[in-house]
This record gives structure tokens, C-alpha cells and sequence, in this order.
């Protein structure tokens, strides 16, 4: 999983044991395409295709990555994650 509670941290999204938890593992799937939709509208075609040639890569270098040619991937993952769980505690 790319998006794991560490990655989060070092890309400054600190997420509470609460949260995290409600988000388990079906959650994550749905947080990381949603994530990885944003970030694909906000690359340009280079970059994006890049993404894509790392569909199969190692979690790590994908991270990696992502850290390097998002500038707004905080922002990116902190929106969805507060839209995600909004949408959790509204079918709660």
C-alpha cells in the first residue's frame, strides 16, 4: 500500500489513531484512488505518464516519487482524507 500511516507522516499528514483506524483497509483503497486521481489531474501529460510507468514499481520508489514531482501532494491527501471520512461519518 502506498499510502501507509508513515508515508502520511512524512509528507506532514498526521492522522489520529481514531481516524486511521476508521479508515482500514477497503478505506485505503478507496483513499488512495482518490488520491491518485487528484494527483493525475494535476500532472501534465509527461509527468503523468511517468506515474504510470510505475504502476508496477516498489511502494517505496512510487513514494519517492510522488514526494518529488507533486508539489501539492499534501494538500491533495490531506483534502481527500477529510472528504473520506466525512463520507464515512455521514453513513455512520
Amino acid at each position: 500500500m502506498i499510502l501507509t500511516r508513515d508515508f502520511l507522516k512524512s509528507i506532514g499528514v498526521d492522522v489520529s489513531d481514531e481516524d486511521y483506524q476508521k479508515l482500514a483497509d477497503s478505506f485505503e483503497e478507496t483513499l488512495y484512488q482518490r488520491v491518485v486521481d487528484e494527483i493525475i489531474l494535476e500532472l501534465d501529460s509527461e509527468k503523468a505518464a511517468e506515474l504510470s510507468e510505475l504502476a508496477e514499481a516498489d511502494d517505496a520508489l512510487v513514494q519517492q516519487w510522488l514526494s518529488q514531482n507533486v508539489e501539492d501532494l499534501e494538500e491533495i491527501v490531506t483534502d481527500e482524507l477529510e472528504i473520506l471520512l466525512g463520507d464515512i461519518a455521514e453513513g455512520a
